[in-house]
């Protein structure tokens, strides 16, 4: 009995705390959001990517496949995503914000679109199909290039996720567009729910060598260096 009292007040305890930061964040965001900018902060709220406080660092190194970076998109796809509301305003040409995504392909990789579903080097990414609308019935157009081998200084963009705006529907992106790396500083997602989810959704990944196992992470799973807007 005493253990059941205990463990309930456990949980009563971190739901308060998780409600208090939730608060402070939402404040932080409303009231400063040049101080979250000037800071290297970005909040991810969504659901393609872990929703949370990530820091954004230089580069510092050549990247590789599994990085998880922002970066602008290409000017076209911002101008789309600013008047339909998938990016919130940002610095990039087009007045947007960057998109929070990993990279899936390289110089050298070969990016093939079959029925719908995007290969890199032969292996399906996972939940990577190209929707033809979004939330709202808009219409969304797949890149059009079913075969195409990475040039250099290009990189292709994806989240594991069949909501994910990425480089499905707009294509390579050149490695100048890259803001920097991200890295996960708080996720809302409790520990348990998320690991759980991690090893359904993320695990995958690893067969195609996205991911790389994560000792210091509350998840199982992370990006090679740890871990946005989705089609409305």
């Amino acid at each position: 009995m005493r253990q059941s009292t205990s463990g309930s007040m456990r949980r009563t305890l971190a739901q308060k705390q998780w409600v208090y930061m939730l608060v402070a964040l939402g404040l932080l965001v409303s009231v400063s959001p040049p101080l979250l900018s000037a800071s290297g902060l970005r909040i991810n709220l969504s659901a393609s990517m872990p929703r949370g406080l990530y820091k954004i660092t230089p580069v510092d190194r050549p990247l590789k496949k599994g990085d998880l970076i922002a970066a602008c998109a290409p000017y076209s796809a911002v101008l789309l995503g600013r008047e339909r509301g998938y990016l919130g305003p940002g610095a990039c040409p087009g007045s947007g914000e960057p998109v929070l995504k990993l990279i899936a392909a390289v110089e050298g990789d070969a990016v093939t679109i079959v029925r719908s579903q995007v290969f890199v080097n032969g292996s399906l990414l996972p939940k990577s199909q190209c929707l033809t609308e979004d939330r709202a019935g808009r219409r969304l157009d797949r890149w059009k290039v079913k075969h195409y081998t990475l040039q250099p200084n290009m990189l292709w963009l994806y989240a594991p996720s069949p909501r994910s705006w990425d480089s499905r529907y707009w294509g390579p992106v050149l490695v100048r567009s890259v803001i920097g790396l991200a890295l996960p500083v708080w996720l809302f997602e409790r520990s348990k729910p998320l690991q759980k989810n991690a090893n359904r959704v993320y695990g995958p990944l690893l067969s195609v060598g996205l991911l790389l196992p994560c000792r210091s992470c509350n998840h199982r799973w992370t990006p090679a260096i740890s871990r946005l807007m989705p089609p409305r």
